[in-house]
């Protein structure tokens, strides 16, 4: 969606104008709107949210819309089914509503003037505001809290946030989420904590021409979206391999954020979204969790904890106190938006209305100064996230089933014991998952007849065949 300067500046112009009609706002030009000091994240926020409409109670733990069957709703259902481009349309409309809203409220703070210059500056420019200049930033989260909640809406999603109770009323807080396996669905935990806000990628949320000069990436500035920058792995790697740098520009802004701020990052492990799942029918599975590839050279690598371990650790350091790790599982949105359907900004393509969706905090973990074990921090959250996904019994049922197919039934019960010995089936079992079979069966086949001759050639011979499994490994990490 590219909108040129001049057209939207005379959209905000506009809002500026009608929103008078619209709705009785206040001007709160000149009023200091920075984060207060006691109570809880959302109660330091909300007085300044207080002052401004859209009014919206909190914290919420859950959203429940998929059962409201509206004559619109019912009639689109009729026509497009419940899964087609119509409805990521609709969600789009819905945020971009919110986006100028905000857009025009921090006009009414700075003045038009100002905010038409900062407007020309951001939109041409590859800077940001200044992390302790942006007096704007809980309005803005406030107005993001709105746009996901209209994107739920739009889509007729069910949200549940369990698991609250065990985030800590004080100190930095950051979380590690998985299965990252849509696009806005996933970032609708800020319903539970408005300073919980996901960590995006700056090539889709910031770099991107279009996203400066539509406004967007000046609203993302203005709340405080924290962004990392991927760089490509060693060797000509995939360029989901995420860059994380003491002095890295982003990585500095992100602290900043916290310090000024209170911001509570979440980072998705998986980097991208992982690739969507499909049974044998074609029909889209559950998320995959191995599935990922981060780099085609080091194919056993499926998620990146270190990322957001290193980067709380270095700010524990910096302030000399214990940091929370949050665990975060999220299930159910693989079929909203999944991967492959719209790749860039704005995330426009085959959308799922009616869903349901989960969100839980699974465990907290403490994060020292003196921590000198962080690779050992990192495996204990990859195995507390994955169990409670539930993803190594699921996919124990899905070899049963292609060792059936095979004529190897007796294999079923040996997966997960052969899985214990080397993860390495885990990895290509969840790879071959992801594999279509409505357009890539005979492929597909082929490695599943390999990955249970593996297993069998275990069974029988009480030998990992590593190179024989290595090879297949290598196989199935092609990206796609």
């Amino acid at each position: 969606m590219k909108i040129g300067l001049s057209t939207s500046a005379l959209l905000i112009q506009a809002g500026v104008a009608a929103s008078s009609f619209v709705r009785p706002l206040q001007t709160i030009r000149g009023t200091a709107v920075g984060p207060k000091v006691d109570g809880s994240r959302y109660m330091k926020a909300r007085p300044v949210f207080d002052r401004i409409l859209p009014k919206i109670e909190g914290p919420r733990h859950e959203l429940k819309y998929a059962n409201r069957r509206t004559i619109t709703r019912r009639a689109l259902e009729g026509i497009f089914g419940r899964e087609h481009k119509v409805y990521s349309a609709l969600g789009l409309a819905a945020n971009s509503y919110s986006i100028l809203m905000a857009l025009t409220h921090y006009a009414m703070q700075v003045g038009v003037g100002e905010f038409v210059s900062q407007f020309r500056r951001h939109a041409t420019t590859d800077d940001h505001i200044p992390v302790h200049e942006n007096d704007f930033i809980e309005i803005a989260r406030r107005h993001y809290l709105e746009g996901i909640d209209r994107y739920a809406r739009a889509l007729s999603l069910d949200v549940s946030i369990e698991g609250t109770e065990k985030l800590p009323k004080d100190g930095t807080v950051f979380v590690l989420s998985a299965n990252h396996a849509s696009i806005f669905s996933d970032f609708l935990f800020a319903w539970a904590d408005p300073a919980a806000v996901p960590v995006a990628a700056a090539e889709n949320f910031s770099d991107a021409p279009s996203v400066r000069k539509s406004g967007a990436g000046l609203f993302f500035d203005l709340m405080g979206l924290p962004m990392i920058r991927r760089a490509g792995g060693k060797n000509g790697g995939s360029v989901e391999r995420a860059k994380v740098s003491a002095s890295d520009v982003m990585s500095l802004r992100l602290m900043e954020l916290i310090k000024e701020h209170g911001t509570m990052p979440i980072y998705f492990g998986q980097g991208g979204r992982v690739p969507t799942a499909y049974d044998d029918y074609g029909l889209r599975a559950k998320a995959g969790f191995y599935s990922n590839v981060p780099d085609p050279l080091e194919p056993h690598t499926y998620f990146q904890a270190g990322a957001v371990i290193l980067t709380a650790w270095r700010h524990a350091k910096r302030t000399g106190s214990d940091v929370s790790l949050a665990l975060m599982s999220l299930t159910g949105t693989e079929r909203v938006m999944p991967k492959h359907v719209a790749r860039k900004f704005p995330f426009y393509g085959q959308t799922r209305i009616g869903e349901r969706i989960q969100y839980r905090i699974v465990d907290v973990l403490k994060i020292s100064p003196k921590e000198r074990r962080l690779r050992e921090v990192a495996k204990r959250a990859v195995r507390l996230l994955k169990d409670d996904i539930g993803i190594d019994a699921y996919l124990e049922g899905v070899v049963a089933r292609w060792a059936k197919l095979c004529g190897k039934p007796e294999l079923a019960d040996d997966f997960l014991a052969a899985a214990a010995e080397d993860e390495t089936y885990l990895i290509v079992a969840d790879r071959i998952h992801s594999f279509n079979p409505a357009n890539r069966w005979e492929q597909r086949r082929g490695f599943v007849e390999e990955l249970v001759g593996c297993l069998e050639q275990h069974v029988s011979t009480g030998k990992l065949p590593k190179e024989r499994l290595e090879r297949l490994l290598a196989e199935v990490s092609v990206p796609m």
